[in-house]
Order: C-alpha cells, then sequence, then structure tokens
C-alpha cells in the first residue's frame, strides 16, 4: 500500500531538498571558481600517470644536454658562449645525417662574437633540417596585456628550415602537462617547436596543418586540442630517466660518434637547474617519494614523442564531464532516497571506488587513454552525501523531539530512550511480529459514578481523582518497565516488551498489577463515593504475538499495538467483573478497595513458578473464538519470587 503524504508536507520536503540542492551547488560553485576543484582534479591526473608508470618510447629521439657536467668541462658560462661553438656543435651532429635538428635556445639577440651568428647560419643552412625555437611572452596587468614575441635573429631565422615557439604551457599549479601547438600573433599562426620538428620529420609542409575547434590537424594525423589549441601530453616516463642523453661537451670533444645521431631527432637544450628552464610536470614524484623537476628540453621531447605516436591523453567534453557530475549526484540522491543511511554509504563508497578504478583504466589503456573527472563526480557525490546526511539528522532530530513530546507522560525515561533509539525501526511497515504482554485495566463502575458526580456538581472532583489515580497507576507500570499506550478514561492499556524485547514481559506485566493493587487503599481515600462504595478495579493480562509501530505522521504520531492478544486482554478484563460479582456472591463483600486480576494460560505458562494463583476460575468464552479461554485470578507473588516491589 503506497504511503500517504500530505501536500503541507510534500511541501516542506521540497524546500528542504531545494535549500539542500542551493547549498549544494553554491559550494560546488565556490571550489570550481576558486580553482580548488581544478587544482585537486590536476593531483588526481598526476597520480594516474604515477600509477600507471613510464611507457616505452617508440619515437627516434636523442637529447643532446647542455647539463652541468658541460658547465664544469668547459670552464665557461653557457650563455656567454660564441656562437661559433653552436656552430660547431650542431655541424658534428650533421655529420651524422640526423632527420631533425631542434635547438631548444632561443637566439634572439646577435651575438657577441664578431662573424659568429653568420658561421651559425652557415651550418643551419648546410644542415637544412634544424629548427630553431622562439618565444611569446604574455604579461597581464589589471588593465593591460603585453604580449612579446621574440624570434630568432634575422639571419639565423632564415638559415633555419623552420622556428617554433618554445613555451612551456603550464598550469595553475605551476606544472606543465601540455603544449600549445599553435598560437595566433601578429595575423599569424604561429607553431609550436614540438609541432615543426614532428612536421619536418614526417616530411610534410607547412601547408598541411589544419586547425578547427577541437581538433588540429596535420597530414593524416588529427590530434584533439582544448579550445586554444593545447594538446595533452602523454608524459613517457621520470625525468633523466626515459630518452637518451649525451653531454654537449661530449660531442664537442668528439666522444660521441657521429652515427649516434642518424636518423634521429636531436634536441639541444639546457638540463641543468642553473637555466631555470626545469618545471614539474606529472612524473615530478620519483618511486622512492623524491620530487624532481623536468627541463624544458624533455617536455618538448615527450610532446614530440606524443605527437609521431599519435597517443595523446583525451578528456571528454564538458557536456560530458557535467553529465558524469550529474550522474554521481542523482545515484546518491536515489541511494539515500530508497535505503537507508548505512546501505546508502555502503553502495556510494563501492559505486566511487568502481568509478576510480574505471577513471584509472581508461587512462592506462595505451587505446582509451581518457581523462574522466574525478574530483567534480566524487565531490558532488561527497556534497549530495553531507546534505543528505545532513537532512537524515534534522529529520531524526525533529522526529525524536515529537516523539519525546508525545511519549514522556507515558514510559519510563529509560524505555522512551530505547523507542528514540529505533524510532525508524517502529516506522517499518514490514516490522517482524514480537512476543509481548498486553495488560488492560479499568474502574468498576466508574461510569455510573461520574454520571451520579456530575448530577451533584461534583465533576472537578472526578477529573481530580482521575489525574492522582492515573499518576499513581504510571508509576507503578513505569517501575516495571511498562509502555502506557493509552488512557481511555479510567482504563489504561500498557504494554510490557514492546518496543523492546523483554524475557519475562510476562512477570513484569504481573508484578505491575500488584503495583496498582497496593495503591488502591491509598487512592481510596480520594474516591469520591468511598464511603458508598470502595475503590475497585479488574485487570486483564494475556500475552502472545502481535504488531507493534509508530502510526501516524506529521504532528499526530502515535505508538500502537495490533494484535488478537489485545482484544483478548481486553475480554479478559471484562470478565473481571463477573468474577468479581461471583467472588463476592460466595463470599460476601467486605468493603474493602481490591484488584481483580485475571491472567490468561499463556501468561500463567510464563510465571507459574513466580506467582500463587486461584484456578478454580470458570473459562472464558468470548466471542468470535471458538475455544473456551481459561484464565487464573493472581493472589501474589510465590515465595520463589522476589517478595518486595520496590
Amino acid at each position: 500500500m503506497p504511503k500517504i503524504t500530505s501536500p503541507a508536507r510534500w511541501g516542506a520536503r521540497l524546500g528542504r531538498i531545494a535549500l539542500l540542492a542551493g547549498t549544494v551547488l553554491l559550494l560546488a560553485a565556490l571550489a570550481t571558481l576558486s580553482g580548488l576543484t581544478e587544482v585537486l582534479e590536476l593531483i588526481t591526473y598526476d597520480l594516474r600517470f604515477q600509477l600507471r608508470g613510464p611507457r616505452s618510447v617508440d619515437a627516434p629521439i636523442i637529447i643532446v644536454a647542455i647539463d652541468d657536467e658541460s658547465f664544469e668541462q668547459l670552464q665557461q658560462n653557457v650563455r656567454s658562449w660564441p656562437r661559433s661553438e653552436y656552430a660547431r656543435l650542431i655541424a658534428a651532429i650533421a655529420a651524422g645525417h640526423p632527420a631533425v635538428i631542434g635547438v631548444d635556445i632561443v637566439f634572439d639577440t646577435p651575438g657577441r662574437d664578431p662573424g659568429g651568428d653568420e658561421a651559425l647560419a652557415e651550418v643551419l643552412r648546410q644542415a637544412g633540417n634544424v629548427v630553431l625555437a622562439s618565444h611569446l611572452s604574455v604579461q597581464q596587468g589589471h588593465s593591460y596585456t603585453d604580449v612579446t614575441y621574440s624570434p630568432p635573429v634575422t639571419s639565423l631565422a632564415q638559415a633555419a628550415a623552420s622556428t617554433g615557439l618554445a613555451n612551456v604551457q603550464i598550469d595553475r599549479d605551476a606544472t606543465a602537462r601540455r603544449v600549445l601547438l599553435q598560437q595566433y600573433f601578429l595575423n599569424e599562426w604561429r607553431p609550436a617547436l614540438s609541432f615543426e620538428i614532428a612536421r619536418l620529420y614526417q616530411g610534410l609542409s607547412a601547408g598541411s596543418f589544419q586547425y578547427r575547434r577541437g581538433q588540429v590537424t596535420l597530414g593524416s594525423q588529427v590530434y584533439p586540442v582544448g579550445a586554444d589549441a593545447s594538446l595533452l601530453i602523454n608524459f613517457r616516463g621520470p625525468p633523466a630517466e626515459t630518452f637518451r642523453q649525451v653531454s654537449m661537451y661530449q660531442v664537442l670533444n668528439g666522444e660521441v660518434p657521429a652515427s649516434t645521431f642518424t636518423d634521429q631527432i636531436v634536441l639541444i637544450g639546457y638540463t641543468t637547474l642553473m637555466e631555470h628552464d626545469v618545471y614539474p610536470t606529472p612524473f615530478h614524484k620519483t618511486q622512492s617519494g623524491k620530487t624532481t623537476s623536468t627541463p624544458g628540453v624533455e617536455i618538448q621531447a615527450n610532446a614530440i614523442a606524443t605527437l609521431l605516436a599519435g597517443d595523446p591523453i583525451r578528456r571528454p567534453s564538458s557536456v560530458i564531464s557535467w553529465l558524469i557530475v550529474g550522474l554521481g549526484a542523482l545515484i546518491t540522491a536515489l541511494a539515500f532516497w530508497r535505503l537507508k543511511p548505512l546501505p546508502a554509504l555502503v553502495i556510494i563508497a563501492a559505486l566511487i571506488v568502481a568509478y576510480l578504478a574505471l577513471a584509472f583504466l581508461v587512462f592506462a589503456n595505451h587505446r582509451l587513454r581518457r581523462w574522466l573527472p574525478v574530483v567534480p563526480p566524487v565531490g558532488m557525490v561527497a556534497l549530495v552525501t553531507a546534505a543528505e546526511l545532513v537532512e537524515r539528522v534534522a529529520i531524526e532530530e525533529r522526529e525524536k523531539r515529537r516523539l519525546r513530546d508525545r511519549f514522556q507522560h507515558f514510559m519510563a525515561p529509560d524505555r522512551l530512550r530505547a523507542v528514540l533509539d529505533h524510532w525508524e525501526d517502529l516506522l517499518a511497515e514490514d516490522r517482524p511480529e514480537i512476543e509481548a504482554t498486553v495488560l488492560f485495566s479499568d474502574i468498576r463502575g466508574f461510569t455510573s459514578a461520574t454520571e451520579t458526580l456530575t448530577r451533584q456538581g461534583r465533576s472537578a472532583e472526578v477529573i481530580h481523582f482521575l489525574n492522582c489515580y492515573t499518576d499513581a497507576m504510571v508509576e507503578a507500570i513505569f517501575a516495571e518497565q511498562g509502555v502506557l499506550d493509552k488512557v481511555l478514561g479510567d482504563g489504561l492499556l500498557v504494554l510490557f516488551g514492546a518496543p523492546e524485547p523483554s524475557p519475562n514481559h510476562a512477570l513484569l506485566a504481573v508484578r505491575a498489577a500488584l503495583r496498582m493493587a497496593d495503591l488502591l487503599p491509598e487512592l481510596n481515600e480520594i474516591w469520591p463515593l468511598r464511603d458508598e462504595r470502595p475503590l475497585r478495579i479488574g485487570i486483564g493480562i494475556h500475552s502472545g504475538p502481535l504488531m507493534d509501530g509508530i502510526v501516524g505522521r506529521g504532528r499526530r504520531v502515535e505508538y500502537t499495538v495490533i494484535g488478537d492478544v489485545v482484544n483478548t486482554a481486553a475480554r479478559v478484563q471484562d470478565y473481571t467483573k463477573e468474577v468479581l460479582a461471583h467472588r463476592i456472591a460466595q463470599e460476601g463483600d467486605d468493603g474493602q478497595p481490591s484488584a481483580t486480576i485475571l491472567i490468561t494460560q499463556a501468561t500463567y505458562e510464563q510465571v507459574k513458578n513466580h506467582v500463587r494463583v486461584d484456578p478454580d476460575i470458570p473459562p472464558l468464552h468470548a466471542k468470535g473464538k471458538a475455544e473456551l479461554i481459561r484464565v487464573y485470578r493472581v493472589l501474589g507473588l510465590s515465595d520463589a519470587s522476589p517478595s518486595s516491589l520496590d
């Protein structure tokens, strides 16, 4: 049967959902705008490289490193090195007939040595396959953007096979992960150094390049790029361990055979830290935990290897990324909507682990190479989870407060705490049956007494007595862990063993009944009709399976029990009238306040070793029941049971 929810409750629910959704979106927007999401995502991107490990290098790339050893061997500052020496270096390399020579050094000012530029230009012309580096610097102020283009000096640029921008593109966290294949400046597309080297190596003309939003085409190869024509470099491995390197001084000293460079892509560049041309990359953390940076020339080598292999890292479109984020949020919301918090959290955690594994597998696979977003969807799931838990806590506290207000007068504090600890279980519609004992009590002749007193104008006495009577009985009930389910005028419906199970619920009910009986002499003193008839009550007790739970929602909430055991207890209590009348007829009326306590066979079986009973009570023939109900009148506790009821 579907749950019926009032429009007011739906409105409140939708209001809470809207508030939580707005809060989640606001936090997500703040994390995105502040750059926190991007920085964290970049960290996971680098971690995927480190978990994947190095890849083999298929491209024939060799680096001529201007390293610390070269500085020591040449005993001079390379920055003031004569251009004629660069000419000698390139000539030595060209003698081995390399495929392409790339120089990751910007010769944007004339050399200091006379004739040095001419000598270098001549070597460049003779080699015919040298790509020189240029540089594009951008400085942004509050109200201006200053762009400076630094090409090689004219004589060198004209002698070289081509020039390319050697800029290293860094992200928000100052880490190099991308290369800008083309940059548009002064009405002209200016290619990256790595792009030009790859083009010349493949023997393609400059006109073979095409750029469309989202992709760059070079010959038959199509590269996915960002809006700024940036390509995600598929880094092959850690610095100084991935590409073959020889020191510059070794080449100049003739220690490296010319054949070493045959058909190779030879890159010349700084690897020394003194030149500050080093950057963190995804492999900036080694397996030993040390942090190391990658020289710019090695970044160029990784970019060239990526271009030649045609295996850049691919990032899904923003639409797909947002769909993943939205799907994660939807699954999380549905999990909390359909399940309790703990199983929902387990499922969500399992899905997060599965998604993280998927994100790594599609990244590490050499065919897929996909960079699925991790932080945005996981972060959104975390925010939705937090919001759902906050709402659950708020709902739980509100429901507990309502239940506390509703039940604090009907059960002892310890029993109330038990109810509050398991209030969700009590709301479950599939809650299993429990074994419990039901006690019904009623004041004999109270209805007629009320009518008499009302006619006499003594209604206030009735209310005063009923309040005193109920308070006293409640104390007796609470003392034996009973739960006052209902107050029906002068009648009381009491539960034992519910909602918290109790192995001795039947004995607790009998003990509570005896406590109630012990209070009658004192209550008889304020009984308005004490001079006419004594205060007498009937108590019926029956044990068996019943269903219990909290019914109602919103402001009208009630804990109740359902089952034949309740009806039977009520009929046994009603039968006490006949038993009392029969006893008075047999023994006479002593005029004293008393309680007639009847228990059924089901209750007797559980307490027979603890109570004294009168077994000679005629069985009860209850309406609607084929079998007679065997009952016993309780006389008191037996010697085997504790005599004290305190």
